[in-house]
């Protein structure tokens, strides 16, 4: 299953739309990675989260609240899930690996507004 899910921020003062996309096996590799190092550990307390809608949202909040501690953003706060990510805009790794496979790294794109 792949879910898609945004949020808003700022990046520098200018208003940006964040995307993620979270599918089963970014999951699965995510969870791989023990409490320490989990997006989805980051966002849940205790045990990972028995229902695969809850894994994916967890795993995608995790992956937005990683990507604005960079730098110039603002903090987000609510997420909702999309139908899909427009045009692909701008991506940033997030989680997981980029070794071979790369299918388990967790990408969020920048759309500025």
């Amino acid at each position: 299953m792949t879910k898609y899910w945004y949020t808003a921020s700022t990046k520098d003062g200018k208003p940006v739309t964040l995307y993620v996309e979270t599918y089963d096996a970014a999951i699965e590799h995510d969870l791989e990675q023990g409490v320490a190092r989990s997006l989805i550990h980051s966002v849940w307390d205790g045990a990972a989260p028995s229902d695969e809608a809850e894994r994916h949202r967890c795993l995608a909040r995790g992956a937005f609240m990683l990507h604005v501690m960079a730098p110039g953003f603002t903090p987000i706060g609510k997420i909702y899930e999309a139908e899909s990510i427009p045009q692909r805009p701008k991506g940033t790794w997030s989680g997981g690996t980029l070794k071979d496979p790369q299918t388990c790294a967790t990408v969020v794109f920048e759309d500025f507004v």
